[in-house]
């Protein structure tokens, strides 16, 4: 994974990216291998081409954004997040009806109570803590 100036660089309809920042402040993301950390983040003008599960940006710092499968994103000024489809994406368009787990701003509740009610180790909760707990550095 690179980290690529926009600034420096016109995107086309080639260019994959996953996750641009065009605010003032640094976005932190977890990779969809559930990496997070002081190293994942993303600075003011710049993109990654990592496939991402989630972000944290400066508009909450008690909440991060569920990026869906395969989704690209737009943070803007603020904090704000938009799902962008294609072209730039090259994966297609994204259906929130059938992605596996809905995506937008999420609670830590949120992460809590999936693994209350799906089958599996119990670690969802745990691998979005590392997320939640570095939100709160950004401003």
């Amino acid at each position: 994974m690179e980290l690529i100036s926009a600034t420096d660089m016109q995107l086309t309809d080639s260019e994959i990216y996953t996750v641009m920042n065009t605010d003032n402040h640094d976005v932190i993301y977890m990779t969809e291998d559930g990496i997070t950390g002081l190293r994942q983040r993303i600075k003011p003008g710049w993109y990654i081409d990592t496939k991402v599960d989630g972000i944290a940006t400066s508009k909450y710092t008690d909440m991060v954004f569920k990026i869906p499968d395969g989704g690209v994103a737009k943070v803007y000024q603020g904090g704000s997040v938009n799902i962008v489809n294609a072209p730039f994406s090259g994966w297609g368009s994204i259906n929130p009806i059938n992605s596996p787990m809905p995506f937008g701003w999420k609670r830590m509740s949120y992460f809590e109570n999936l693994d209350r009610f799906l089958p599996g180790d119990g670690t969802i909760a745990k691998t979005w803590q590392s997320l939640f707990n570095l939100a709160g550095q950004i401003r």
